[in-house]
């Protein structure tokens, strides 16, 4: 397989799409599991908060490579903005965790998703399109 660095834009963007929808997924499946009452619930809840940590770190890593191989080319305000997105996300979920106020933090990492998918369709769309030309 090759080294992610060599791979080509559209293809970080459409993983980037794909680790998004992964993201959301383990989200929810968190949601799932309010309040564990068993050691099965406990377990399950630490283990798809692992994922979903090792996954944020995965989209943060891939938004850094989607926004090098934009340089100097018109999709890089797309990707500052994608990479912003996610680092946002990032940040409100780790205050959802730790700080006070977790509904508002939570509500701020899913508005930075919301965004973050959009901006990353965008620039897939924008990718596509330049293949055509």
């Amino acid at each position: 397989m090759a080294h992610s660095s060599a791979r080509k834009p559209q293809d970080l963007v459409t993983l980037e799409l794909k680790l998004l929808v992964a993201q959301f997924l383990l989200g929810m499946a968190l949601n799932l599991i309010p309040n564990p009452t068993n050691t099965f619930e406990l377990w399950s809840e630490h283990i798809i908060l692992l994922l979903h940590v090792v996954l944020a770190l995965t989209l943060i890593l891939n938004a850094i490579n989607i926004y090098r191989k934009a340089r100097g080319s018109s999709a890089k305000p797309l990707a500052h903005g994608g990479m912003a997105a996610v680092g946002a996300a990032f940040l409100f979920g780790v205050l959802t965790l730790a700080a006070p106020l977790a509904n508002l933090w939570s509500f701020g990492m899913a508005a930075a998703f919301i965004t973050a998918f959009i901006v990353y369709g965008k620039l897939y769309l924008k990718a596509k399109s330049s293949l055509k030309d």
